[in-house]
């Protein structure tokens, strides 16, 4: 697709504050790109290379193609957030607001509807990022997509009643840009 057919579009995407989807919930090509990210992020803020982990864990899946998309977008972000972002540890139960919004980016790309894609990626990034991001998140949906990886849209999940939780939860998450410093 082109740049022109979601740029200029008055489409607005409000990030949600807090979520409470668990990782459980999500499809297993959102669990696999949740998975891969997670680890993008770690091996970012422990500036060591998991290039290998990563294709290692896609391969398995059929899905080694779309490690070089998912760093160009992780990359993306890395360099290109308008703020710090929340990504969780491998072992979290729970997704960041942040985490949801990348795969509702990927699964507003595989329903063929980029412009949703770019207005939750514009958000978080600078605007020439957010566009240059759609184009590596499409590509990123179609390899999931070709191997049978399906993400489906994820709503904010179910209301939280433990604030305490919540901020146990929220002292323990990676900042990715912060860890770039």
């Amino acid at each position: 697709m082109q740049h022109s057919e979601y740029r200029g579009q008055n489409l607005a995407y409000l990030a949600p504050q807090s979520v409470h989807v668990d990782l459980s919930d999500v499809s297993a090509g959102g669990q696999l790109l949740m998975w891969g990210a997670r680890t993008w992020v770690l091996g970012f803020q422990a500036r060591a290379d998991v290039t290998w982990r990563i294709y290692s864990g896609f391969d398995l899946h059929h899905v080694a193609i779309a490690l070089p998309m998912l760093d160009a977008l992780m990359s993306n972000f890395a360099a290109n957030a308008r703020r710090p972002m929340d990504y969780r540890c491998l072992q979290c139960p729970e997704l960041s607001p942040d985490e949801l919004g990348l795969l509702n980016v990927c699964a507003a790309c595989q329903s063929d509807k980029p412009r949703l894609a770019h207005a939750i990626l514009s958000e978080v990034l600078l605007p020439a990022a957010a566009s240059i991001s759609v184009r590596y998140a499409l590509d990123l949906a179609e390899a999931f997509a070709d191997a049978a990886l399906l993400i489906r849209p994820q709503d904010v999940g179910r209301a939280c009643c433990c604030a305490d939780a919540a901020v146990d939860n929220a002292a323990k998450v990676a900042r990715l840009t912060d860890a770039g410093r």
